[in-house]
């Protein structure tokens, strides 16, 4: 009896053993999945965090290579005013000089300090990121394009983990960039006129420069802002133009614009009959100019004109235009010879030069590079525009006021 309870204990202790494996295997897979689901997720964490820090070097370098290419293009401009005098050479030499060494000539640039790229770099690498990064990059190169200054540069990028769990590596990536002019001083201005006329970039905002609203008749000549509303009041209407689908019935405007009706010139001295669809077409047009809502009634075409170019001309407005004429670059060399149809141009206010004091040239274009680089260039005037107003040829078609000239 003794032998059987010790075979049945024996029996019992390996039925345990062998119940007991399953659950140690069980767990020993279960630690070991762990573990791998544990480690996955940190290598996860981690390649994540690379990811982030990598697009945050690419992004925020790219905004260094803007930010250094705006000052060294200001740095450029000053080295020119200080000088009086335009570059001899090919201007791009000297804003990259400025870039990667902060100096013109030799000569050190106080708004380039701290702005060059290497400035930028090593001001990135000092970031603690608790990773390993390092980076280069090649020259940025570039050229003016419509109201920017465009280009792009390579980028060679490492960033790693102490540990070896992960990395990222990139070679020679093209990252582009896009510098605005807009606010930057132009030299041409301020060199040609002895410092009177100072000019920064503006670009003209609107989508066309003349429009016309084709009538049957206009009675006279008339500047005035528009106004819909036919029950303003009587005190108010004098310099204004109403637009109406009927000339009947309305008095006491400066003029009035309309498809139908019959005109009563004692009490409608001014009048354009026969503009199809008034109201609808010069709304749009007002809201098409963010609300600029100026009409010039011309007797000459029988029609109403929106001019926002004139707009563009008065003092404290003045725009630079896209069309042929010196890009941004070859201003600062005094550079005429390879001005093309993608350069910018401007209009020179004569009467303000000459309010300043300086001299003037009378009967010839104001556009300012030919005025000023290419003189003797024979202007006409515009009705409606001001008296010292003289275009080209070329630069009148192109702003489309042909049949408003004088």
């Amino acid at each position: 009896m003794a032998l059987n309870r010790r075979r049945r204990g024996q029996v019992y202790s390996l039925i345990a053993i062998l119940l007991s494996v399953p659950v140690v295997l069980f767990m020993t897979a279960t630690l070991s999945s762990l573990q791998e689901a544990k480690s996955s997720v940190t290598e996860k964490i981690v390649a994540d965090q690379l990811a982030l820090v990598a697009k945050s070097i690419e992004e925020d370098f790219n905004k260094a290579v803007e930010t250094s290419i705006k000052r060294a293009f200001i740095a450029a401009t000053n080295y020119v005013f200080t000088n009086s005098s335009y570059f001899s050479i090919d201007s791009t030499y000297y804003v990259v000089e400025a870039m990667l060494n902060g100096s013109i000539n030799g000569q050190p640039q106080y708004v380039m300090v701290n702005n060059t790229l290497k400035d930028w770099k090593d001001r990135l690498l000092a970031v603690q990121s608790g990773f390993e990064v390092d980076f280069n990059y090649t020259t940025p190169a570039g050229n003016f394009n419509r109201t920017d200054i465009v280009g792009d540069y390579g980028l060679t990028l490492r960033v790693a983990d102490r540990f070896g769990i992960a990395r990222i590596e990139k070679t020679d990536v093209r990252k582009k960039f896009t510098v605005s002019i807009e606010g930057l001083e132009d030299p041409v201005f301020a060199l040609e006129t002895n410092g009177l006329i100072r000019r920064t970039y503006k670009m003209y905002e609107y989508a066309f420069y003349a429009r016309r609203f084709s009538g049957l008749i206009a009675s006279r000549n008339f500047t005035g802002n528009v106004s819909f509303n036919a029950s303003l009041p009587t005190s108010q209407r004098a310099t204004r133009i109403l637009v109406n689908e009927t000339l009947t019935g309305h008095r006491s405007w400066g003029c009035v614009i309309a498809e139908s009706g019959t005109p009563n010139p004692g009490q409608q001295p001014c009048y354009v009959l026969g503009v199809a669809s008034p109201v609808a077409t010069i709304n749009a047009t007002i809201n098409e100019l963010s609300g600029y809502n100026v009409l010039y009634v011309d007797n000459v075409t029988n029609a109403a004109w929106s001019l926002p170019l004139n707009r563009s001309l008065e003092p404290g407005n003045e725009r630079y235009y896209e069309f042929r004429g010196p890009d941004p670059f070859e201003r600062l060399s005094g550079d005429v010879a390879n001005s093309s149809d993608v350069g910018i141009m401007a209009i020179l206010n004569t009467d303000q030069l000459k309010a300043k004091g300086g001299g003037v040239t009378e009967g010839v274009t104001r556009v300012e590079w030919v005025y000023f680089w290419t003189p003797g260039k024979l202007g006409h005037q515009f009705r409606s525009f001001p008296s010292w107003f003289l275009l080209d040829d070329n630069t009148t078609t192109f702003f489309n006021v042909t049949d408003l000239q004088i």
